[in-house]
């Protein structure tokens, strides 16, 4: 066999041995390729798993930090089971006392309560929201401000001036230098009306152009719940927000 002959044969053998070896070589990276998409969900499932749990372990932290440590304290943020006997629209809701702030309200079954404590330049507060969904939606919020200096609701806000929205939160005297340092004229004006909330008489600040996510504007109300507290409640424009604050009441 001359050697042209055999090198023809052993190119023809090679030549078949690849052929025969690409469907299988496609066959393995098409399995590599289905493992990878496979593993890659896997993953994703478990960062979502992840930040689930991270999410519940904030609201526990939330609710301990409420509690001061105690698993059971008389401002619980866990609702009673106390029922308004009254034949309306609250028949069936939960109640929720505060002792702190000497106040106590009625909110829908389908409502939970979170907590919080949040500390400003010239305040620190004890926050409740009452909300029918995610923390994003528009809810019922109520802090309980100390007010050592016993001022009324009126000359508590206009000590502190605070814009509140994310912007600046400062005293009147700094707003006004603030401004000013712009070449900005500051004046301290407000949308201020009277209003009556649990039998007492507050001040409230209706501030239309303040939206949050949901697109719906809610009403600041500064009262005071009881001596040396004043209560701040902002309240989403919705009817049952406004329902939740006519069973406001305080306990001293």
């Amino acid at each position: 066999m001359s050697e042209e002959v055999k090198k023809k044969e052993k190119y023809t053998v090679l030549t078949d041995f690849i052929c025969f070896l690409k469907p299988k070589r496609q066959l393995g990276l098409l399995k590599l390729l289905i493992l990878g998409i496979v593993l890659f969900f896997v993953f994703i499932i478990l960062i979502i798993c992840g930040l689930r749990a991270v999410r519940s372990g904030s609201l526990f932290s939330a609710w301990l930090i409420r509690q001061g440590g105690t698993p059971i304290l008389s401002g619980s943020l866990k609702p009673t089971s106390v029922i308004d006997s009254t034949a309306d629209f609250k028949n069936n809701w939960k109640v929720y006392t505060n002792q702190d702030g000497g106040y106590e309200l009625k909110y829908p079954p389908n409502n939970y309560v979170c907590g919080s404590r949040d500390k400003y330049p010239y305040y620190e507060t004890n926050r409740v929201v009452i909300r029918p969904g995610e923390p994003c939606d528009c809810g019922f919020a109520i802090e309980v401000i100390d007010n050592p200096n016993l001022l009324s609701p009126l000359e508590f806000f206009e000590s502190l001036s605070i814009y509140f929205w994310g912007k600046v939160s400062c005293t009147q005297t700094e707003c006004k230098e603030e401004f000013e340092k712009d070449g900005q004229n500051y004046t301290n004006t407000y949308g201020l009306e009277t209003i009556m909330v649990g039998g007492r008489q507050g001040i409230k600040i209706s501030d239309k152009e303040v939206y949050f996510s949901t697109g719906k504007a809610f009403d600041s109300i500064y009262v005071e719940s009881k001596k040396g507290k004043i209560l701040l409640l902002e309240v989403c424009s919705d009817s049952i927000n406004n329902q939740i604050l006519s069973t406001l009441t305080f306990k001293d």
